[in-house]
């Protein structure tokens, strides 16, 4: 019985280190032909700054992003593809993203590897300036 419990403490332990990490959920909805557009998930400090919105298949997956200012630019952002059980499908993409000044609206195009991923998580990184992702 001590197994079991032990088992699943760990388990709610971890799902709730899993979950802290994703401070943000954004959806996109789906285009005329009902494919549903993946749900964005910002760690960290994107959430804070990014909203996602408006997504379109132009030129890969491109999105309205909008920044707000209240921390500087990340120098590179990051995505990765998940299937609907989570499973990462592949290794992180940079995303292709202007250099925006605090209550700026841009587009950010999103390279999916994959067909359909259920969700994309995305991830700031702050080394330094903006770093033009061409």
């Amino acid at each position: 019985m001590r197994y079991y419990i032990y088992i699943f403490l760990v388990t709610l332990f971890v799902f709730q280190i899993t979950n802290a990490q994703i401070d943000s959920i954004q959806t996109c909805g789906q285009d005329s032909s009902g494919w549903t557009y993946p749900t964005f998930k910002l760690k960290g400090k994107l959430a804070e700054i990014f909203t996602i919105s408006d997504c379109q298949w132009i030129s890969g997956f491109t999105c309205h992003i909008r920044y707000n200012g209240k921390y500087v630019l990340p120098s590179e952002v990051f995505f990765a593809e998940y299937d609907a059980k989570g499973k990462q499908l592949g290794r992180r993409t940079r995303l292709i993203y202007p250099h925006l000044k605090a209550g700026e609206r841009g587009y950010a195009t999103f390279r999916f590897r994959t067909n359909n991923p259920s969700f994309v998580v995305l991830e700031g990184v702050w080394k330094g300036e903006w770093k033009n992702p061409y």
